[in-house]
């Protein structure tokens, strides 16, 4: 079966940033970019736990592209995810941490 549409997915990791992968047609699976996001500033709880006023939403995003990875190829979705968990972990790719 052929895919003529290509595919995108995306999953937390274990590391805390959330990465980016596409599958076009007749390849296989590329990361694209891996991202950490969070609220700055303070969180003013309400009645019964809820937030009142939300934060302003921060991110920080790394380009596969940037880290050389542009023509990695993986054949699964799995293989690619575990491959951005460890460069982050072995530090050959910059974990993101809120600022």
């Amino acid at each position: 079966m052929t895919d003529d549409n290509g595919k995108h997915d995306h999953r937390e990791l274990p590391t805390g940033e959330t990465a980016y992968l596409t599958k076009d047609p007749g390849s296989n699976w590329r990361v694209d970019q891996y991202e950490r996001s969070w609220f700055d500033g303070e969180r003013l709880i309400g009645p019964g736990g809820g937030m009142i006023v939300p934060n302003e939403l921060q991110t920080r995003s790394v380009s596969a592209q940037d880290l050389g990875w542009q023509d990695r190829r993986f054949d699964t979705e799995d293989e690619a995810y575990a491959f951005v968990a460890e460069q982050i972990r072995a530090g050959k790719a910059p974990r993101l941490e809120a600022s």
